[in-house]
């Protein structure tokens, strides 16, 4: 079991943001900008904080008001969209064209997969350098899976590692479009309403 809850702002997300804001500080940027249900806005909100970045959150308007809270102590730009999480992500789009702060999104900028890929290295590092036999996490978009596979197998193509784990994705029964996919054999994951 591995606990990503003990992380600085209590998210899986900070393997990855504090990567997002050096590389936005790298490119002389002053925003950094996300579309989030509430963690990885949290995250990126603490981070760029402490950079001097500004941070610009797109949320839907069904994000809980304890989510909300996490990323409002760090005085980001908040954009609630009256609409789903889709919707926000469209004005999203919109902004970050019209403005250019630094996109944050973990399925359009790869640096979340090199963060997030520490995952992996942290879990042979604890286990003597050895694979666990599988590892089953909780997924969403799917960059988790992607990031641990890649982590793994880094390890495994240096010599780190001997073996490589089988990695099991979960999705709640109502937002399930990858276990849906991959159940179907589909090589692509059709979008949910």
């Amino acid at each position: 079991m591995k606990n990503e809850a003990q992380l600085p702002t209590h998210s899986l997300k900070d393997r990855s943001m504090p990567l997002m804001v050096l590389k936005a500080l790298e490119q002389k940027r002053s925003a950094v900008g996300i579309v989030s249900s509430g963690n990885a806005s949290a995250s990126l909100a603490a981070y760029a904080a402490a950079a001097g970045l500004k941070a610009i959150i797109f949320l839907g308007k069904n994000v809980p008001n304890s989510k909300l809270f996490k990323s409002m102590i760090y005085n980001p730009i908040a954009i609630q969209v009256s609409g789903d999480y889709n919707a926000a992500e469209k004005s999203f789009q919109m902004a970050r064209d019209e403005f250019g702060f630094f996109d944050c999104n973990g399925m359009v900028n790869p640096y979340r997969i090199e963060g997030k890929k520490t995952f992996s290295y942290e879990v042979a590092r604890d286990l003597q350098w050895k694979a666990p036999q599988t590892v089953i996490m909780p997924t969403a978009y799917g960059n988790g899976i992607v990031a641990t596979w890649k982590g793994f197998k880094e390890l495994y193509d240096f010599g780190f590692i001997d073996s490589l784990p089988a990695i099991i994705a979960v999705q709640p029964l109502n937002c399930a479009p990858i276990a849906r996919a991959f159940e179907a054999g589909l090589d692509n994951v059709p979008a949910i309403e």
